[in-house]
């Protein structure tokens, strides 16, 4: 059927172009990747939120407000153009979460409890709460943290800020 001398020339050809498509392949691959990389690195730069979010893997979710359905007592009124719905969202946030007025007067002792200030807490504790963490506290902070603990708030392993130089440990 085929010589053995054709078989021979077809299988260094099948390398060959094997060989080429493996190249081509993790060429590629190496390619995405440093996109994602640079991607990742300018988000660390310019939008650390959502980097936060993309390395918890938070789902982004917006919502769009087209229209409301506004309860009256005449009756109900459906808004639909973008300004009004814009400004009764507005107002109705605005209304939502004003200012409350508080009056101690007219509470009951159990609620009185729960709003006076607790003795144990002192002033002093919240003197230097606002104060800005030196990188020589951050430094040392981070050397006493244990390598096997819980997820820190922000989802990341404290291993992973350890390892990070001190530039990309700002973002923390």
């Amino acid at each position: 059927m085929w010589s053995e001398q054709l078989q021979e020339e077809l299988t260094r050809w099948w390398k060959i172009i094997k060989e080429k498509l493996v190249a081509e392949n993790s060429n590629a691959i190496r390619l995405e990747i440093n996109e994602h990389v640079d991607r990742r690195c300018e988000m660390i730069k310019n939008n650390q939120s959502r980097m936060i979010n993309s390395l918890l893997e938070k789902p982004f979710k917006k919502v769009a407000i087209d229209r409301l359905l506004i309860n009256k007592v005449e009756g109900n009124e459906l808004l639909n153009n973008p300004e009004e719905v814009l400004n009764a969202t507005a107002e109705h946030f605005r209304s939502q979460f004003k200012k409350r007025s508080f009056q101690k007067e007219g509470m009951t002792y159990e609620w009185e409890k729960v709003y006076s200030p607790i003795a144990e807490i002192k002033e002093s504790y919240y003197k230097n709460l606002n104060k800005k963490i030196t990188d020589e506290e951050w430094t040392l902070i981070l050397s006493k943290l244990k390598m096997n603990t819980a997820l820190g708030i922000s989802g990341i392993r404290y291993v992973l800020i350890k390892q990070e130089n001190i530039e990309t440990q700002v973002v923390f």
